[in-house]
């Protein structure tokens, strides 16, 4: 990230196909005060205080689980189904805090490991190395050219498992990202969802379910979340609305499984050490928002969907205009979320990307940069179509296009060239 970072500020005049930022003109539609006084007058009259007294706590350091979870608990069977207590609900400070709090609690014993497929979302192997805990990255993602989509290889998953057990190692944790992932772009089947729970189930491992990009679906039908069809008590599901409102409030929640109050007593301590508790003004906005809005986000992302689904549609249709001189290049359709990838013959390295983006003028992320082992997706490029309207889209892929027909010439000359000193 801090390389990504580096490469826009040298070359700021260079589209970046590279962010997975949501798109800014949906924040105009976010009336802060508005959802802070509507909060407060549903605060004042639970409590039977004054308004004015209510906007005070607000000011004031809070409950470190939360001030209104029973709210976040009627958004959770509102927009997901997922039915929880309010007790097991913790606020958290984006999904960033709840992966921490839940990495800590859960690898204790120098034998303890969570099982991170390959490629995932650098936030949750980069927090593993920080703490130092144990990892295992898993090859377990394929990809199916019969639906030119990324599927997963539940054999590779139990065969690791298996091989940690055998060496005396503890595999407590999988995380998994199962809706639009991030960065592949695939959504997994509840079939292939049931299937991880029973494996789960049948070797005791919990589950870290972070679903940041669920409510950007495409389709009419959304395929139930691993929580709402957890009848064994393993799942631990992370939410944010980082996507679905701002960022900027840096808000999310964790919702712990039935019959764990120990663990959820041992987080919420966790959180008073490494947070003291999540903004309280950050909380009563988007509760705030939820009190006005029915519980859910449907009024308020049927736009934003559309402007994704219109920007995922016009990458689409680039690659198609733009792609065709290319060889052995292939790329998946989302259902949904901000992402794409495009498979490729060619490995892409630091330099091709400072290249692109001093040479072509954008800037892409190979799939490598969320691997920790399998360099396998060193050939893989990972879009996204979130950030830049239609026209900018269209702009940045034909960009990126001429790149890498230039990368297939430079590939082709090296290739006669080592044939010719053969």
């Amino acid at each position: 990230m801090n390389f990504l970072n580096e490469i826009s500020y040298q070359y700021p005049s260079a589209d970046s196909l590279a962010s997975g930022r949501p798109n800014e003109d949906h924040f105009d539609s976010i009336n802060f005060k508005q959802y802070e006084q509507a909060f407060i007058k549903y605060f004042s009259e639970k409590k039977g205080i004054q308004s004015e007294r209510a906007e005070k706590l607000l000011y004031q350091y809070g409950p470190t689980a939360g001030i209104a979870n029973e709210i976040f608990k009627t958004y959770l069977s509102s927009q997901f189904e997922i039915s929880c207590e309010a007790e097991h609900i913790i606020i958290t400070n984006g999904c960033q805090e709840a992966l921490t709090l839940l990495i800590i609690e859960f690898l204790k014993a120098e034998s303890d490991y969570i099982l991170i497929p390959e490629p995932s979302y650098i936030g949750i192997s980069g927090i593993v190395k920080a703490l130092g805990k144990n990892m295992k990255p898993v090859s377990m993602l394929r990809y199916d050219h019969n639906v030119n989509q990324y599927v997963i290889d539940l054999n590779t998953l139990e065969l690791n498992i298996l091989l940690l057990r055998n060496s005396n190692k503890c595999p407590k944790l999988i995380y998994l990202n199962l809706e639009f992932n991030n960065p592949l772009g695939f959504s997994v089947s509840e079939q292939d969802k049931l299937a991880l729970l029973a494996l789960c189930q049948k070797y005791d491992i919990a589950i870290i379910e972070d679903n940041p990009y669920g409510l950007f679906n495409f389709a009419e039908q959304r395929v139930p979340t691993l929580k709402s069809l957890d009848n064994d008590n393993r799942v631990f599901y992370i939410d944010s609305f980082a996507k679905t409102l701002c960022p900027a409030l840096r808000v999310g929640c964790l919702v712990c499984p039935a019959g764990r109050e120990k663990q959820v007593k041992s987080l919420i301590e966790l959180k008073s050490f490494v947070s003291v508790n999540t903004s309280q003004l950050s909380q009563s906005i988007i509760m705030g928002f939820l009190l006005n809005n029915s519980f859910n986000f449907k009024g308020k992302l049927e736009t934003a969907n559309k402007d994704y689904f219109d920007r995922r549609n016009a990458m689409l249709s680039a690659l198609e205009k733009h792609f065709g001189l290319l060889e052995s290049v292939s790329w998946n359709i989302p259902g949904g979320g901000f992402f794409l990838v495009i498979n490729t013959p060619w490995e892409f390295t630091f330099n091709d990307v400072e290249e692109c983006a001093r040479d072509f003028g954008v800037i892409f992320m190979p799939v490598s940069f969320f691997a920790n082992e399998d360099m396998h997706w060193s050939k893989v490029i990972r879009l996204a179509y979130s950030n830049l309207d239609v026209a900018q889209i269209e702009v940045a892929v034909s960009k990126l296009a001429k790149f890498l027909v230039h990368k297939q010439q430079t590939s082709q000359s090296t290739k006669s060239e080592i044939e010719y000193v053969l």
